[in-house]
Order: C-alpha cells, then sequence, then structure tokens
C-alpha cells in the first residue's frame, strides 16, 4: 500500500512540475504597430496533406481597430481568411474577405473558427517544426511571424 502512495505522491510532484514548466514557458509573441500576434501555430499534418492551417490570437491595444486583409507564406501556393459556420445544420467552411480587429480588443483564430488556411502545401507540418508567415494588417502593415507546427494547442 505505500508503495502505491509514494508512487501516486511521484506521479502528483511530476505533473505539477510539468505545469510549472509549462506556464513558466512564453507564448511567441509578434508586434507591428498597436497590433500584436500571439501564439501562432499548425497542427501537424501527414505527409502527403495537399492543405493546412494556421491558428494564433491577435491583439489590438490601438485606440482604432484594425483589419487583416490577407497573409502569405513560401510553404504554400494561397493563403486565404476562413471560418465554419453552420448552414442548415451542417458546419460549412467560408472563405472572408477580412477580419476586424477592434481597438482595445482582439480576435482568436482557432479550430472551428477563423483561421488562416494554407492552400497547396509545398511541404509538410512537421510536428517539432516551424514556417514563416506574413499576416497583412490594412493600418499596422505587414507583420511576419514563426508558426509552430505541434500536434495540438
Amino acid at each position: 500500500m505505500s508503495e502505491i502512495r509514494v508512487s501516486a505522491l511521484a506521479r502528483a510532484a511530476i505533473l505539477a512540475a510539468m505545469a510549472l514548466f509549462h506556464a513558466a514557458v512564453p507564448a511567441q509573441e509578434f508586434t507591428s504597430g498597436s497590433v500584436k500576434i500571439v501564439a501562432p501555430w499548425s497542427r501537424v499534418l501527414p505527409p502527403n496533406a495537399p492543405n493546412g492551417a494556421a491558428y494564433f490570437r491577435v491583439e489590438n491595444s490601438g485606440g482604432e481597430s484594425d483589419r487583416i486583409i490577407s497573409a502569405r507564406t513560401d510553404i504554400a501556393d494561397v493563403v486565404e481568411i476562413h471560418t465554419h459556420e453552420m448552414d442548415g445544420g451542417m458546419m460549412k467552411m467560408r472563405r472572408v474577405e477580412s477580419v476586424e480587429v477592434p481597438a482595445g480588443g482582439g480576435v482568436r483564430f482557432k479550430p472551428h473558427g477563423l483561421h488562416l488556411m494554407l492552400f497547396g502545401l509545398k511541404e509538410p507540418l512537421a510536428g517539432g517544426g516551424s514556417y514563416a508567415l506574413t499576416v497583412v494588417f490594412e493600418e499596422a502593415g505587414e507583420l511576419d511571424v514563426s508558426v509552430d507546427v505541434k500536434r495540438t494547442e
């Protein structure tokens, strides 16, 4: 019985240490003017996947709203802004022209919501890797970020 308690205590200590380490690792942040992109990431995909997606949080500390109007990367032929929405009881993905980032607010690009769709991948999104992505804002201009490729967010 005492072995089980020690094992449970050891497990709890390891989990606590992992949680502290994870909390201590700062999220990547990239800033242009009053806009900031935080923690950009993509999901690991099979090597033959033709398309992928990029997710992140964007914050606007300025007094005026801004808009994401496009994006590009060398690892895909085309990057489009997409969202998911319900249509007749079915979840559908559709392209949007731009995304407003309100003054003093933010927008989250996440799975099953807003995201950047990467069409025609030229290389696989492999775990542990990263790639360069440029997000273009109407006012703040171009913001170059490094997107981490990982299993989940």
